[in-house]
C-alpha cells in the first residue's frame, strides 16, 4: 500500500516514485532515451521528496518555501496523471483474436499503437522533464540568502509563564493538590526526590499550573529553575538555561562547551542541594533522558516537575515507585463560564440576555479548554454587543477565522500537536475536517 502512498505533504510523490520504477522494469518496453529520461525523472524526484519532507515538518515555513512546496506538490499530481493514462494503455492493448488475416491485421495494428503509445510516453516525459527544471531554476532565480534576518515569533506559551494569579480561573484546585503532594512532612521520608508529570493535550493549561506550584513552593528551595523545551530543542542550549538559573546567573553562556561537560556541571553543582526544576513541554522520549542525566537524583528533598502532552513520555517520566502523574481535565461549565465572563464583562451579571444562548453554544464547542475560551472571549471582546457576530462565531466550524492575537496563539499551540502526526494522520485529519459536526462518513 505505501506505493499509493498520497499525502497533504508529499502530494503524490511517493506513489509517482513508485510508477517510475514499475516503468523502469521489463514489462514496459520503452525507447531508450525514454529510459534515460525516466531514470533522471526518478532521481529528481527523490530530491524534491525529501525536500517536501523536511518542509512538513518545518513549523513556520517562509512564503518561498511555501510557494515551492505548492508547486512540487501540484507537478506530483500531473506527473501521476499522465503515467496512469499511459499505464492503462500498455495494460490494455488489443490482443489478436482469430486466426489468419484478422489476427495478422490485429496484430498490425497492435504494433502500430504500440508505437504511437511508446512516442506519446516520451513526449509527455520531455514535458515532465521540462517542468520539473523550470520549477527549480525559478526557485534558484528568487532565491533568498537564508542567513537574511528572518522576524522571530514570540512564542505565546511565554506569555502563559508570567500569567496573572487573579487572572485565572480553575487552577486553585490542581494547583493546592500538587502543592500538598510536593511538600513533605517530618513524619515522611523528607529527603526523597520526587518526579511530578503534568499531562494532557494542547490548551488545558498545563504550563500555567506549573508556573503556579512553582512560585507557589519555589522560595523553599535553595535553587530552582524554570525551563521550556518544545518540540525540536537545542539540549546544549536548554541545558545551559538551566545551569544559569540555578547558578543565579543572568544569561545562558553555551559558547563553546559541549553537553557532556554541561550536564558534568549541573550534577556537581545540584549534588548537595535541594531543588526545584520543571522541564516545561516535553515531546520527545530522548530529550527528556538527557535531561534525566544532568538532573542528579540526591536526598535533599529536591523535586522535579515536568509538563508533556505524551502520556507515554508522562509515564516515563515517573517510572519510579512514590513518583505522581497528574492528568489535567477541562474547565467544568461554571468555571468555563466564570473565565468567559471576565474577559468580556467582568462578570455574568453584565452579559445582554440576548447573548446568553449564543454564549451556552459556544462554551459547549470549547469543551473546557481555556486555551479556546481565552481566544473566543478575546476575539469577541471586541463585538460585546454585537448579536450578529456572535451568531457568526457561533455558527463557524473554525473559530479562528477573527483575527486576533488570541485565535493567533490557539492556532499556534495547537498546531503543535498537528506537527507531531506522522503524515498519513495529518491528510486524515485534514480529510475529515471536510464534513459536518455530527455527520455520518460511510468511508
Amino acid at each position: 500500500m505505501e506505493s499509493f502512498f498520497v499525502s497533504s505533504s508529499t502530494g503524490a510523490m511517493t506513489s509517482v516514485l513508485g510508477k517510475l520504477a514499475t516503468m523502469l522494469s521489463d514489462e514496459y518496453k520503452l525507447l531508450k532515451d525514454v529510459r534515460d529520461d525516466i531514470k533522471f525523472l526518478k532521481t529528481e524526484l527523490e530530491a524534491m521528496q525529501a525536500f517536501l519532507l523536511t518542509m512538513a515538518h518545518v513549523e513556520e515555513p517562509d512564503h518561498q518555501g511555501k510557494l515551492r512546496a505548492d508547486a512540487v506538490r501540484k507537478l506530483s499530481y500531473e506527473i501521476e496523471d499522465k503515467l496512469d493514462k499511459f499505464m492503462v494503455r500498455v495494460d490494455h492493448e488489443p490482443s489478436s483474436t482469430s486466426d489468419g488475416f484478422r489476427k495478422l491485421f490485429s496484430k498490425s495494428m497492435n504494433k502500430i499503437t504500440n508505437i504511437k503509445t511508446r512516442h506519446k510516453i516520451a513526449k509527455d516525459v520531455k514535458n515532465i522533464k521540462s517542468q520539473i527544471k523550470e520549477v527549480s531554476e525559478r526557485y534558484a532565480r528568487y532565491k533568498i540568502d537564508e542567513s537574511s534576518s528572518k522576524p522571530r515569533k514570540v512564542d505565546p506559551r511565554l506569555l502563559a509563564i508570567y500569567k496573572d494569579a487573579s487572572q485565572l480561573v480553575g487552577m486553585d484546585g490542581p494547583r493546592d493538590e500538587l502543592v500538598k503532594w510536593l511538600r513533605t512532612d517530618e513524619d515522611e521520608s523528607a529527603h526523597q526526590p520526587k518526579v511530578a508529570s503534568i499531562v494532557g493535550y494542547g490548551g488545558l493549561g498545563k504550563t500555567t499550573l506549573a508556573k503556579q506550584v512553582y512560585d507557589k513552593l519555589g522560595a523553599n528551595f535553595e535553587c530552582r529553575a524554570f525551563v521550556s523545551i518544545s518540540r525540536n530543542p537545542d539540549m546544549t542550549k536548554i541545558l545551559s538555561t538551566v545551569l544559569s538559573q540555578i547558578q543565579n546567573k543572568t544569561e545562558a553562556r553555551a559558547g563553546s562547551e559541549d553537553l557532556q561537560h554541561i550536564i558534568d556541571k549541573i550534577r556537581e553543582f545540584l549534588k548537595d542541594r535541594r531543588y526545584f526544576i520543571v522541564i516545561d513541554d516535553i515531546w520527545d522520549l530522548q530529550a527528556w533522558q538527557t535531561l534525566e542525566c544532568a538532573l542528579l537524583k540526591n536526598y535533599c528533598g529536591s523535586v522535579t516537575m515536568t509538563t508533556t502532552r505524551i502520556h507515554g513520555i508522562a509515564k516515563s517520566c515517573c517510572c519510579s515507585h512514590g513518583n505522581l502523574l497528574y492528568k489535567m481535565k477541562p474547565l467544568n461549565v461554571a468555571d468555563s463560564k466564570k473565565l468567559f465572563f471576565k474577559r468580556i464583562f467582568g462578570s455574568e451579571e453584565k452579559c445582554p440576555s440576548t447573548l446568553k444562548q449564543a454564549l451556552e453554544d459556544i462554551l459547549r464547542k470549547c469543551d473546557g479548554l481555556p486555551l479556546a475560551i481565552n481566544a473566543i472571549s478575546g476575539l469577541l471582546a471586541l463585538h460585546r454587543e454585537s448579536k450578529e457576530e456572535w451568531e457568526r462565531v457561533r455558527c463557524s466550524v473554525a473559530f479562528s477565522q477573527g483575527k486576533s492575537s488570541g485565535t493567533d496563539a490557539m492556532k499556534y499551540i495547537l498546531s503543535l500537536s498537528y506537527f507531531d502526526l506522522p503524515l498519513h494522520l495529518r491528510s486524515c485529519l485534514l480529510y475529515l475536517t471536510m464534513f459536518p459536526e455530527d455527520y455520518e462518513i460511510e468511508m
